[in-house]
C-alpha cells in the first residue's frame, strides 16, 4: 500500500497538482513518513495494529473528496497517545517526531492538539 502511495508523492511533488490537492497529498505523504517511521519500531501486535489503523484512517480522511481536518487531527492525536503509552517515542529517531509535526502543521488550527501531545 505504501509503494502506491509513495509514488503519487512523488508526482505531486514534482508540481503537477493544484495548491488544495497539493496541501491534501502533502499531508498524506508527511502521514506516510511517519507510518514508515513506525515500522522500525519495536511494539507489540495490539499497539503496532491500533497505532497503524489511527494513521491508516488519517491518511484515508487527508485525501478523501470530503477530508475533514478535524478528523485527521483526531486520528493523528490518538497515535501519538498510543505511541506515547508504548514508549516508543523514547526509541525513535528524529523523523517520526518531524513527520508527525509537518502532518499537525498541515491541519492549521486542528493541528495543535497533535504537536501539544508530542
Amino acid at each position: 500500500m505504501t509503494g502506491g502511495v509513495q509514488s503519487v508523492c512523488e508526482v505531486v511533488e514534482g508540481g503537477l497538482q493544484t495548491s488544495t490537492t497539493w496541501e491534501r497529498y502533502q499531508l498524506r505523504c508527511e502521514i506516510d513518513r511517519a507510518r514508515k517511521e513506525i515500522a522500525e519500531l519495536v511494539l507489540s501486535a495490539r499497539q503496532r495494529s491500533s497505532v497503524e489503523w489511527a494513521l491508516a484512517g488519517a491518511a484515508a480522511h487527508a485525501t478523501s473528496a470530503r477530508a475533514d481536518t478535524g478528523r485527521v487531527a483526531t486520528l493523528l492525536a490518538r497515535a501519538v497517545e498510543l505511541l506515547k503509552d508504548a514508549g516508543a517515542f523514547a526509541a525513535a529517531g528524529a523523523g517520526l517526531v518531524v513527520a508527525l509535526r509537518r502532518a499537525a502543521a498541515l491541519l492549521g488550527p486542528h493541528g495543535a492538539t497533535v504537536v501539544a501531545l508530542i
